[in-house]
């Protein structure tokens, strides 16, 4: 067996990966695929987006996600799909981005016979439409197009981003990047649903910011984040903001929608 070459380098640059793959004089031809592992829950130390950027642009790559190999909150699959299946058998259309659209691709759930786990006002839309129920719109940092839908519902209905019947979640948000994306879906004025517990804790003030129900980002933004490391609660108290939504709009009578009087 030959020995395999290994690079190294003191330079710490995009420009220096880039280089180290141009060393090896290869091409790779069609689709690539660029596993970037950025670590667990908790997490403070891995490679920012900006860093990789250059050499997945080199390689024509797309960046991709994939269930760990040991214990965790990522190490099975069903645990990204438990919340989207629950969300649909309730008539709820799912928008996703990044990793969880790759478990959803996985799980079948991008397919048009995916119709078959939704309830039965979702399952006659898909099928009149001829689309699957959840529908796949960018990369994991790359959600405007979600907030550029939100924003023409607005403009359609006449009514504030607020008051659309819909949500945000990060179940199992794991790195600083998804704090970022929480608070540009929050500042847009939509309710953001956390499956693991913000580093904010520590301070009572600063949680009552983000997640009062009267105060802070809601009486700045109309929106805020509610957090609920439950994955069957956390789908409840979703739908039940849905709901309301619906509720408040006229779309669907108080009485059939009894999750809404939680």
């Amino acid at each position: 067996m030959s020995k395999s070459t290994v690079y190294f380098t003191n330079e710490l640059t995009p420009e220096a990966v880039v280089k180290m793959y141009r060393q090896l004089g290869i091409e790779l031809p069609g689709k690539v695929a660029v596993k970037v592992h950025s670590g667990e829950d908790g997490n403070q130390n891995y490679l920012h987006p900006e860093f990789m950027k250059p050499v997945i642009d080199a390689v024509n790559g797309t960046v991709v996600e994939c269930n760990t190999a040991y214990g965790g909150a990522r190490n099975e699959t069903p645990k990204h799909i438990e919340l989207m299946k629950k969300l649909l058998k309730n008539d709820i259309i799912v928008i996703v981005s990044g990793c969880s659209a790759q478990a959803a691709a996985k799980a079948g759930l991008m397919d048009l016979d995916a119709a078959e786990y939704c309830g039965e006002g979702l399952k006659r839309v898909c099928k009149l439409v001829g689309i699957p129920p959840i529908l796949h719109m960018g990369s994991c940092v790359d959600i405007s197009r979600m907030m550029i839908l939100a924003s023409d519902l607005a403009k359609d209905w006449g009514i504030n981003i607020s008051q659309i019947p819909l949500c945000g979640c990060a179940p199992e948000w794991m790195s600083e990047k998804a704090v970022s994306i929480g608070n540009y879906v929050v500042a847009t004025g939509i309710d953001t649903y956390l499956g693991v517990d913000p580093y904010s804790k520590g301070s009572s003030e600063i949680t009552e910011l983000l997640q009062g129900e009267t105060r802070g980002c809601k009486e700045w933004v109309e929106a805020h984040f509610v957090v609920d490391t439950n994955i069957e609660s956390l789908g409840d108290k979703m739908m039940i903001t849905i709901v309301r939504a619906d509720v408040n709009l006229g779309k669907i009578d108080f009485e059939v929608a009894p999750a809404a009087k939680a």
